[in-house]
């Protein structure tokens, strides 16, 4: 089976490259910018920059009203929202319909925190909700 050498290179550091020889692999880099060389052509590829730093924040029910994590704007991306002890409905500040049971997750690509609330589905059934995404 033939080899394919690959030689890369960063922006960040121009003095540094990689070497490496790939088969049938999978290879995953987290550089600003990576240029690719094999015999027949180069390509640059400029990965998508990432910004923000991680959110974390976890609030468990002290009574059955609707609640939120953020009184004002906080925009995340790839949030991951668990429950644990009781279910939760979750939706606007209007009306939370949307279930998700104890130990259940739900996954969005892109929310304003402050906008999402949150209440138990069972009164008197305090539930915790955990949120974990990057900030914008």
């Amino acid at each position: 089976m033939a080899k394919d050498i690959i030689r890369m290179e960063t922006d960040y550091d121009p003095t540094s490259s990689l070497m490496m020889t790939m088969m049938m692999g999978v290879m995953m880099v987290a550089v600003s910018q990576i240029i690719i060389t094999s015999s027949t052509r180069t390509v640059v590829i400029q990965p998508t920059q990432f910004s923000g730093k991680t959110y974390n924040n976890t609030d468990t029910a002290a009574d059955d009203n609707a609640r939120r994590f953020e009184e004002s704007e906080k925009k995340l991306n790839d949030v991951i929202i668990y429950v644990s002890g009781h279910g939760q409905l979750f939706g606007d500040y209007h009306s939370q319909e949307f279930y998700v049971a104890a130990g259940g997750s739900l996954g969005l690509t892109r929310v304003d925190i402050a906008t999402l609330y949150f209440r138990n589905a069972s009164a008197g059934q305090n539930g915790t909700v955990s949120i974990l995404g990057t900030e914008e």
